[in-house]
């Protein structure tokens, strides 16, 4: 089971191509799915159509922040525990 999902936003990956609408699924702080389409089960899901999802490298080890612009996610992530 995966900690958290995000549905249907616009995922930006960093490579400058245009977003892609999809789903993403994290599970203990790392982001295991992006898919346009989530099948699995998550304790959490945040649906965010209309929205930007961000993904942004914040170490060596290549762990990720998800920023959801325009949208509140945060406390959502804060309730998954120090590893999200």
């Amino acid at each position: 089971m995966d900690d958290l999902v995000i549905r249907g936003g616009g995922i930006l990956d960093g490579s400058g191509t245009d977003a892609v609408r999809g789903d993403l699924a994290i599970r203990d702080g790392c982001i295991v799915t992006i898919t346009p389409r989530y099948s699995g089960t998550a304790r959490r899901g945040v649906d965010a159509p209309g929205s930007i999802v961000t993904l942004q490298v914040t170490s060596v080890d290549q762990k990720a922040t998800i920023e959801l612009l325009g949208r509140e996610v945060l406390p959502a992530l804060r309730r998954l525990g120090p590893h999200a």
